[in-house]
């Protein structure tokens, strides 16, 4: 199945009074980049999400936020980093005539000291479990956009099918009034050619407006897209490559377009093309 790139998961685990909280947020990017934010205690872990979270990721951007609850750690009171900052402020009491209270005193740096949270051994189980929950609700819900991707992308290719066949039309209509616009110009300008040379003459302007190629090219492109987008998976890149190629041959036939019908076959064609673009750049 097709799949986003952007998707969110949260997800939660307890063990022994610990509880383990984890978000993650997906969003678009051409390669994989994930930033993994952990508490203090559990930062030595950050490597065993990024190895969790990377193999289903493939590639956008990840940010997982990992929050823990637990029992607080013991503060204690720096009885020596207090007495200083009393004897240095002891000074500017006196001058300002204001007395310092002891609340004052305690919220200076340093003076409350927290010791070390003390990490269970089962919390590794607990990081994983809860960042496999955050991972699997993120894939539901890509899945799930996914869906919408590939309903919305073929009704694009649709449209751009109905675009070749339009153009294809007013291809040949153009061959056709290429030889009368030649006549045409000629006796503009009072120039006369035996019948011999002006066929060769627009023979020569026919084939150089000939998109034939151009529309098997591109009929050849939209079939390879259409399965790619029914074989699924991580086929992002080769949608936006495919993307690229449909669009090459699209330039070209309005490079080659001299015809007021086929200018506007193409004109169309791009509009579809711009809009298969933004939808690939959501395809994982």
């Amino acid at each position: 199945m097709l799949r986003s790139m952007t998707g969110f998961g949260r997800g939660t685990a307890s063990q022994d009074g610990v509880w383990a909280t984890a978000e993650i947020r997906a969003v678009n990017h051409r390669f994989l980049d994930v930033a993994v934010r952990l508490p203090s205690a559990w930062a030595a872990w950050e490597r065993r999400v990024i190895a969790r979270v990377e193999p289903i990721a493939v590639r956008g951007r990840w940010e997982v936020v990992v929050r823990r609850q637990g029992p607080a750690a013991p503060v204690q009171l720096d009885g020596a980093r207090l007495r200083q900052f009393a004897g240095e402020l002891g000074a500017l009491e006196a001058e300002t005539g204001k007395a310092l209270t002891l609340d004052a005193l305690i919220q200076l740096p340093g003076v409350l000291r927290a010791d070390d949270v003390a990490v269970g051994d089962g919390e590794v189980d607990l990081l994983d479990e809860a960042v496999s929950s955050a991972v699997s609700a993120v894939e539901d819900m890509r899945l799930r956009e996914g869906e919408g991707l590939a309903g919305a992308l073929g009704a694009v290719l649709d449209e751009l099918d109905a675009g070749v066949v339009q153009a294809r039309g007013a291809a040949v209509g153009q061959r056709q009034r290429v030889g009368l616009r030649l006549a045409q110009r000629l006796a503009d300008v009072g120039v006369e050619l035996d019948p011999a040379r002006r066929q060769i003459e627009a023979a020569l302007l026919a084939d150089k407006a000939d998109v034939t190629e151009e529309l098997d090219r591109l009929s050849v492109h939209l079939g390879h897209l259409r399965k790619t987008l029914t074989n699924g998976g991580a086929v992002g890149r080769r949608v936006e490559f495919l993307a690229v190629e449909v669009g090459r041959e699209v330039t070209t036939l309005g490079n080659k377009s001299v015809d007021v019908v086929l200018s506007s076959a193409v004109v169309e064609l791009k509009t579809q093309l711009e809009r298969l673009r933004e939808q690939a750049a959501n395809v994982l």
